[in-house]
C-alpha cells in the first residue's frame, strides 16, 4: 500500500524490522510530514501495539503489516502522547483493544482535530486506562515499564521501556532526526 501526502505524491514504502525478539518497528521514511515509527511486540496469544499513524490509510497500512507478523489480535495499544500521528489511528483497532496512556494524553486527544488535510474519517478515540507517573504492562513474560516523561514534547509524554530487551519507544520527544525507536544493547 502507498502513502500520499497532502500533494498526493508517492512516499518511499514503510517496512518492518524485528529489534528483539518478538519485538518490531514499522519504520515509514522520511521525506514527507506527519510520519511517527510505531512498533509492536508479538506474545503468545496477542499483540501490544505502541501508537497509531496520523491518517486513516496511514493506520491501515500498519495494521496490514502487523497482520503479515502475527495472526493474533491487538490486545493492547499503548500511546505514547496525544499527537495524532500517534493517536488518531487508535479507532481503527477493535472495540476490545485496551488503549493505554498518560492521563494528560486523554486530555490532549479529547481537542479538537486542526482543519485542512484529508484526515479520512478520524474518530478520536482516547485511552481508556491512564497513569500519572507510570504503569507495568505485560507481553507474556515480558515487562513494559510505562512512565511518565513529560513535560516534553507535549505534556503527555510517555516512554515504555522494556528492559529485559533493552529498547525503550519514546514517541516524539528528544528527537530532531531518525527514528523515534531507541534500542540499546542489554
Amino acid at each position: 500500500m502507498s502513502q500520499r501526502g497532502p500533494t498526493d505524491e508517492l512516499a518511499p514504502l514503510p517496512r518492518v524490522e524485528e529489534v528483539s525478539d518478538g519485538i518490531y518497528a514499522y519504520l515509514q521514511p522520511a521525506g514527507q510530514w506527519g510520519l511517527n515509527n510505531p512498533a509492536f511486540l508479538v506474545g503468545s496469544r496477542a499483540v501490544t501495539l505502541v501508537d497509531t499513524c496520523f491518517t486513516q490509510r496511514r493506520t491501515q497500512a500498519l495494521l496490514d503489516a502487523v497482520g503479515g507478523i502475527s495472526n493474533h489480535p491487538i490486545a493492547t495499544l499503548f500511546n505514547t502522547h496525544e499527537h495524532g500521528d500517534h493517536s488518531w489511528g487508535n479507532f481503527l483497532l477493535p472495540e476490545s483493544t485496551t488503549i493505554v496512556g498518560h492521563e494528560r494524553c486523554r486530555e490532549g486527544m479529547l481537542e479538537a482535530i486542526f482543519p485542512g488535510v484529508e484526515w479520512g474519517d478520524i474518530v478520536l478515540r482516547p485511552p481508556t486506562v491512564t497513569f500519572a507517573d507510570g504503569l507495568t504492562l505485560w507481553v507474556d513474560a515480558l515487562r513494559l515499564e510505562a512512565t511518565y516523561a513529560g513535560p516534553a514534547h507535549t505534556t503527555s509524554d510517555a516512554i515504555l521501556w522494556v528492559p529485559s530487551a533493552g529498547c525503550c519507544f519514546r514517541g516524539t520527544w528528544c528527537s530532531t532526526a531518525g527514528p523515534r525507536l531507541c534500542s540499546w544493547d542489554r
